[in-house]
């Protein structure tokens, strides 16, 4: 629950600090980089109270000098790496896409930035996924139920190929529906 209303109260203090630097101060852009760059230092401290004042989390934490901090690390690690491999290379390959956007015409900017929207439409729910799946297995392999987790992340696996299956197929079969409900314009 904390970790809710931590990003919640960020999100307010994100968008109160967003306004203010951006329409008060006129500091544009870089009034919203700060504003984010501010979303996190808060949803970070917020998260490290809410934690500390939980007695039930208390109860489990567990020191980084306790010996059971160090167990199944070559198993965490595993599951670390390609969950973050899901979600950062995404990321990047779609960061590189809007720097190279720059040099782009007009037009060819309009059909990259359907083609970002539409990109983002299929990969926001494995990414969601693998983000839920990856507490699911920290809580298990936390309880030492490895088996289970290694169950859950299979179970994961096949869930979000299944989905960039069919997301692929969708707008293969509907391609030319897809582009008519972005734009009318021809050319694109």
């Amino acid at each position: 629950m904390y970790i809710l209303m931590s990003t919640v109260l960020a999100s307010f203090s994100h968008w109160i600090l967003a306004y203010v630097l951006c329409c008060v101060f006129d500091y544009k852009m870089i009034g919203i980089a700060i504003a984010t760059g501010g979303y996190y230092v808060v949803r970070f401290a917020l998260r490290l109270v809410f934690a500390r004042c939980d007695k039930e989390l208390s109860k489990h934490s567990v020191s980084l000098m306790d010996p059971r901090s160090w167990e199944n690390l070559n198993e965490m690690h595993q599951y670390g790496f390609s969950t973050m491999t899901l979600k950062v290379m995404t990321w990047w390959a779609f960061d590189v896409f809007t720097q190279l956007a720059a040099f782009l015409s007009v037009r060819e900017l309009a059909a990259q930035s359907i083609l970002k929207n539409i990109g983002l439409l299929t990969f926001m729910i494995p990414v969601g996924l693998s983000g839920a799946t990856t507490f699911i297995i920290g809580q298990y392999m936390g309880k030492g139920q490895i088996k289970i987790a290694k169950r859950v992340a299979g179970l994961c696996y096949i869930i979000t190929m299944s989905w960039a299956f069919l997301s692929c197929l969708i707008l293969y079969l509907f391609r030319g529906h897809i582009i008519k409900f972005q734009t009318s314009n021809v050319e694109i």
